[in-house]
């Protein structure tokens, strides 16, 4: 029997990290049971895949270093007589030229595709969210309008270039096969998130082992207000500003352990008139889906929106939550520490502290 290789390739913002962070967590146990989960650091099957889109030389990406990483990774796997598995959710992008070269990579390996998928009214959402963390100033509202009634422009073609879950199995079900692809559903929301981690280690082939499943939570999701603050951030931020200080400074600090901390504001619903768009655009995705022939792990149903819960806060709620957050944010950075603090963390305050009354000022005169 030939190699079997699995590739997860998404999509983001269906739990990717933290059945990432399980894998890597499990690795050595992984191994011992025959299975390669290649790389020596989390990062490195991002960077590999970033290769293999053709991003090496991006600017943003020029310090990941990525330019021959996809075959040094995929020399492991190669290298290695047993079941070998990748992740990363950025493959969900690849085009039909980067899957050839994918899946061409393991030689006569048997390639095995997993996409995980999530309902459409929690995923427009959390895209956005994402976005704002990577530096983007675009407003909610205009990506909904974009993703609802300018699909063919730029911004409405990235969104569903990865959220049009059946058009990324139809890609990768080209080149493997619909026989050669499964389809994982994220249960609905209040699930226990192990569930996920179950139906992806079936869709996989995982033997079932004494996994450690303790992880911590990775990519905190905030609130709507977090997020708006974060997004009046990014607009003070100067298009050339440094990518990999602004992901340390800003996207892991600030929004993360900041922001993450306090994060306690309504959710990001979907406004009621974009609920229709919402539900037949998943009803697409679902037939879609069920024409593909794909295998299925969970239930298709699950990506049908609970209308109900579509719905968050209105505006002028969001925007008295982000003077609240605005005022706390001052609040802590003006109270003495009560121990000394690395020259390091006291600039870091020090600039969260002018960042939260810049933001102040600008919330009272929006």
């Amino acid at each position: 029997m030939s190699r079997i290789v699995v590739l997860h390739v998404g999509v983001a913002k269906t739990g990717t990290t933290y059945l990432q962070t399980l894998l890597f967590q499990n690795r050595r146990a992984l191994a011992d049971a025959g299975i390669l989960y290649p790389g020596d650091r989390p990062v490195d099957q991002y960077v590999a895949a970033l290769d293999l889109r053709g991003l090496a030389d991006e600017p943003r990406y020029a310090a990941r270093r990525a330019a021959g990483r996809w075959e040094s990774l995929t020399a492991q796997v190669r290298a290695h007589p047993g079941r070998a598995l990748l992740s990363h959710e950025t493959m969900a992008r690849c085009s039909p030229e980067q899957i050839e070269r994918a899946l061409s990579s393991f030689g006569d390996s048997q390639v095995q595709v997993v996409v995980t998928a999530r309902d459409l009214g929690r995923q427009v959402q959390a895209v956005w969210q994402e976005m704002v963390k990577n530096q983007s100033t675009l407003g909610y509202e205009d990506l909904l309008q974009a993703v609802f009634t300018r699909p063919n422009q730029p911004r409405g073609r990235y969104f569903w270039q990865a959220q049009r879950i059946d058009r990324v199995v139809a890609r990768w079900a080209k080149a493997a096969g619909a026989d050669q692809v499964t389809v994982v559903t994220v249960p609905r929301s209040g699930t226990d998130r192990s569930v996920l981690w179950h139906r992806f280690r079936e869709s996989t082939g995982l033997p079932d082992l004494d996994y450690e499943l303790d992880v911590p939570a990775a990519n905190p999701s905030l609130g709507r207000a977090e997020t708006e603050l974060l997004r009046r951030v990014n607009m003070a931020v100067p298009a050339d500003f440094d990518w990999r200080t602004y992901e340390r400074e800003v996207k892991f600090g600030f929004a993360g352990k900041v922001l993450g901390e306090l994060a306690g504001s309504s959710r990001i619903g979907v406004p009621d008139r974009w609920h229709p768009q919402v539900v037949e655009r998943a009803e697409q995705i679902r037939a879609g889906l069920v024409a593909s022939g794909c295998r299925v792990v969970g239930d298709l149903d699950e990506l049908l929106p609970v209308v109900a819960d579509l719905t968050g806060e209105p505006p002028e709620a969001v925007r008295e939550q982000q003077m609240d957050l605005a005022g706390r944010l001052i609040f802590d950075s003006l109270l003495p520490s009560p121990a000394p603090l690395p020259r390091l963390l006291d600039r870091v305050r020090w600039r969260l502290g002018r960042a939260a009354r810049a933001l102040y000022r600008a919330i009272r005169r929006s």
